[in-house]
């Protein structure tokens, strides 16, 4: 997958095991994935650590789990 993105230090593979591990199932990876960028490049223009917190609804433990770039 091609990613038009800022981003330089993402790496979907990553990102990709991290939803593995966390999303609970039928939650939408491409969707996920796209927000996620979004968020992620909002937090670099704006100079914080880049992170996107999956909500707790979403998770497999039923808690918010955040991924930090």
């Amino acid at each position: 997958m091609d990613l038009n993105t800022e981003l330089n230090d993402f790496d979907e593979t990553e990102f990709r095991a991290w939803f593995d591990a966390t999303a609970r199932e039928g939650i939408n990876y491409d969707e996920t994935l796209y927000e996620a960028l979004d968020i992620l490049e909002q937090d670099q223009r704006r100079g914080t650590t880049p992170s996107y917190e999956l909500g707790g609804a979403y998770t497999k433990s039923g808690n918010p789990e955040i991924y930090y770039l």
